[in-house]
Formats: C-alpha cells, structure tokens, sequence
C-alpha cells in the first residue's frame, strides 16, 4: 500500500488552519515530538509571513485507522477534549513547528484557564508599530519587562488579529496625531488575516508506511522517533508510554550516574526484544497491541541491572564508551531474562563480538549476531552464525576513538597500566572520563607525522608536556609495552618499524589477556588471529 493523493491539494487561509486546530477538526498526534522552536526561529517566522515571504506548505494525514490518539494541548495550550474514537482524524504531520509558533503568538487564548498555564507569557508577543525594521517589529511581552522597554501606547498585543473587538478598542486608544501607528496596526492584521499557506493532504492506513514517510517528509531537526509513534498508538487514559518512561527514568535510573537519560531507541528495543520481535521490526502498530506498564517496568529493572554489570564488570559508565550500541540491546536482553548468563560470560560474548567487529558488517550480520546470543541464554551453547568467519587482526589503523577496534584497544592499553603499575584503575578512569582526548604521542614521536597506533600511548594529563620514554623506569617501560628492540629503533629514528613492533607486542597480550580466554569461555573454536 503507498501513500495516495487523492485528496485536493488547498490553499487555507492561516486564520482558517489556527481555528482548525483549536476546534481539533486538525489535530496533534502524540507521534509528534515536543515543541523545540526558540524566540529567533519564532521571529524569523512571523517576519516572514508580514514580508509575504512563503513559509512552506503544511501537510495532513488522512487516516481511517482508530487507534492513532492526539495530543490534547498545543505548545503551553491546552486544547478542548474529544472523542478520539469518533471525531474526525486529520493529522498534523508536517509543520507543526510552524504551526504551534502561529497558534501560540496569533491566536493565543487568554482567559483564567489559559493565564494561569505555566509559559504562556513567553508566547504572548507584542507588534511594535513604532519599529525602524523588521527585525524589530515583533517583541515578547517578557522583554519588554526584563528590559525595562518604554511603552508610549505603540505595543499592540499580536493576538488582536484574532479579536476584532479588542483591536477596534486599541486603535481607537491611539494618539489621534500618530496615524501611523493606525495604518501599521491595520497593515499587520491584514497582513495576518490573508496570509494563505498551501495544504497538502496525504492518504493511508499502514501505520509503517506513515512512519517511514514522516521521517523522510521532515526536514526541520524534529524527525519523529518510533517510540513517538509507538505511544500515539498505545495511548489511552491509562496508559501513556512516554510519560511511564519519564516516570521510570527518575525512579529507576534517576540516581545511576554517568549514564544521564537512556536512549529511547535502547528502550523500545528491548520492548521488542522481550516481546519475541527483531529490534528491525517496523510494524509500531503489532508492538503496540502487545504492550503494556508490566512490560516497561520489566524492560527498566534489566536496564538498571545492564547498567550495573557495564560500569563494575566492564568498566563503561558511559553509552558513548561501547563499541557498538547493538551490544547494549544484547546484554540488556539478557537481563531481561529469569536466570541471565554469567557475568564471566557476558563479558566474553562482549569481548569477542567487540574483537571481530561482529556488528560492523551489515544489519543481517548484527541480527545474527544477538540472535546467537539468545540461543546461547536458552541452550547454553555458544554458536557463530554470522556470514563472516570470527577473526582479530592487529591494530595498525589509526587512533580516532570512535572506531570499535580502537576502543578495544585502548581499554587493552589501560588495563596493562594498571595492573603493571597497580595503580587501582588509573589508567581506565582516563578512558572512561576523557574517552580517546589522552593518546598522545611522547616527546621522542612528537615531530613524526603519523595516526598509528603505536605512536600513541594513554598519557595522563600532567604528564603530556612531559612524557618521554626514554625517561620511563622498567616497570614503567613494561606498562607503556616498550622493550629494549623499540628503544634501539628509537634512537635510530626507525619509526615504523617501532611503530609495528609496539603494535605487535600489544596484540600478542590482548590475544592472550582478553581474546583467547574469552573465545574459550564460549567455546569459540573457528577463530582465527591475523597478526
């Protein structure tokens, strides 16, 4: 099924679109994301319909389908309540930025039940008909008190393009000598009131469809996530899935620190996960018949235990600090089980999938990749499936730390340190506090025009200007993987042969540190090491 054109493009009046919406004859679906415009972008706005200038065409979802539910406010307003079952479904869904903009600044309901709503001021904006230029012609009511700006009688409250009998009763307040201010005032409501903006009205009922269509449609920053839509077709009175999540961020994760508010994609995820479906799977609506507050608050406590194992197990306090955001999904979902794997072995499955780039292929490989980690939770039988066979090779690349591998390689690096050094996680609190800001090269490297890794040693701050390695004591030497043949092609200013022979010496204690001991715990025995 596509999306069909069959309804008339038209053209409304933007007087005609704003009682739409207040009238929910169009409406908000709880798809849409929260509104993020600020003053400029407002101002930008408004200056552009009082210059004529066309500000883009509004599109509207037609859809006979029952169980998309609306937001029942706008920007700080709240709208009147409906049936959603019966009332009538024409959806927003390109340009509600623009059109929140308008409803709260022209439109803008006053009243005891709107006064009192908390950020209204912000939106309740003023025309200056004494302004020199554009740009000056629209001022918000909270400047002119936090700026102490003179009023002589020349503000007119923007809202008055809407009220007819406020604005008559302003003009006839003017200065009989100030007909400018007259004209202007009628220029701006006039302006306002036959400001026309094109309406195109799209057609369907497949939910999935309407998601990948909005996602390619927008193109202001404010792209509709999956779990928006998702909560637009779980809604009801008792159930709202973005307002559960925020609840079960502050009380469940609300004092977990480093990890700030988790990824929504994290969440839904493992929503899908938990109810049997592939993290690809794009049918919202089938998610959404299955979902429910128990299930949430399931996918919660495996987060917080998810959390818990990354930051003492694997030593990242950070979802930036993973090589792969798709090992977050897998290790999650193991805590979502009754009797999760080991932690020994989840940090296995974490190692290896990290050293043979597992999820650095394709989507089918990455679905491999946790459906093998699910069989193992069930069976207890560890099996490769991926279309690739599981290899490590060398770390030769460079040193940009967004590189899984790069990543794998640093932690190596710390992790020697310390152990070497005994200083109690030292080296990784670098890591994990700075990421990759602290591979730096040594005095004796400064000058080589190079990104290999061996150039580079995990330095701490203070020691930056200072490092030499030449300097190092033994131990220090042993820490850094530095032996008496690098120290020989040092001082000959052979540097990329120290530059292989250190990336060498640092594979070899990965793969007999870290790789090999892990590939036996899962009994991975097909992998094979390039160095």
């Amino acid at each position: 099924m596509s999306l069909n054109f069959t309804m008339e493009p038209r053209v409304s009046f933007l007087t005609e679109l704003l009682k739409e919406i207040d009238n929910c004859s169009l409406q908000i679906p709880r798809f849409q994301r929260e509104y993020v415009w600020v003053w400029d972008q407002q101002r930008d706005l408004l200056c552009s319909i009082y210059e004529g200038l066309p500000i883009g065409s509004i599109l509207v979802w037609s859809t006979k389908l029952a169980n998309v539910k609306s937001h029942n406010q706008i920007g700080p307003f709240k709208l009147k309540e409906i049936d959603q079952e019966t009332y009538s479904k024409m959806f927003i869904m390109d340009g509600l930025q623009r059109m929140t903009t308008l409803y709260a600044t022209l439109f803008h309901p006053v009243g005891d039940d709107y006064d009192s709503l908390e950020g209204t001021d912000d939106y309740f904006i003023y025309c200056d008909l004494d302004a020199d230029d554009i740009q000056s012609l629209f001022v918000r009511k909270i400047d002119i008190k936090n700026f102490g700006i003179n009023d002589s009688g020349n503000f007119m409250p923007l809202r008055y393009v809407f009220d007819t009998k406020a604005f008559l009763k302003f003009q006839r307040q003017l200065p009989e000598d100030r007909e400018d201010w007259i004209d202007k005032a009628d220029e701006i409501v006039a302006v306002f009131k036959n400001y026309k903006i094109p309406v195109i009205p799209l057609e369907s009922n497949e939910i999935s469809l309407v998601t990948k269509s909005f996602e390619r449609i927008n193109t202001r920053g404010t792209v509709m996530s999956e779990t928006h839509m998702l909560n637009a077709l779980s809604y009801s009175d008792r159930f709202d899935l973005l307002k559960i999540i925020s609840e079960y961020q502050e009380s469940y994760l609300g004092e977990v620190e480093g990890w700030g508010e988790v990824d929504k994609d994290f969440i839904l995820s493992l929503i899908k996960m938990e109810l049997g479906f592939d993290i690809y799977f794009k049918n919202t609506d089938v998610v959404a018949e299955n979902l429910n507050q128990k299930i949430v608050q399931k996918v919660f406590c495996a987060i917080k235990d998810f959390i818990a194992f990354s930051n003492e197990i694997l030593n990242l306090n950070n979802a930036k600090l993973f090589p792969y955001k798709l090992q977050m999904y897998g290790l999650g979902y193991s805590f979502l089980q009754s009797e999760p794997l080991p932690n020994d072995v989840l940090k296995a499955w974490y190692i290896i999938t990290t050293y043979t780039g597992a999820f650095g292929a394709t989507a089918r490989n990455s679905s491999y990749s946790l459906e093998d980690l699910k069989r193992y939770i069930q069976n207890k039988e560890f099996k490769w499936t991926l279309n690739i066979q599981p290899q490590v090779n060398v770390w030769r690349e460079n040193v940009g730390f967004r590189s899984a591998r790069m990543k794998a390689w640093g932690f190596a690096l710390a992790n020697k340190q310390d152990s070497t050094l005994q200083n109690r996680n030292s080296a990784l609190n670098l890591i994990t506090s700075y990421r990759g800001k602290y591979f730096r090269k040594p005095l004796e490297l400064k000058t080589v025009s190079s990104k290999r890794p061996g150039h580079h040693f995990l330095i701490p701050p203070e020691k930056v200007k200072s490092f030499s390695i030449i300097s190092l004591s033994e131990i220090e030497r042993e820490a850094h993987f530095i032996n008496d043949l690098l120290i020989d092609y040092l001082l000959s200013d052979d540097f990329d042969s120290f530059a292989n022979e250190r990336e060498d010496l640092i594979f070899n204690w990965e793969l007999q540190n870290i790789v090999k001991p892990a590939a036996h715990l899962l009994g991975l025995k097909n992998i094979t090491y390039n160095g």
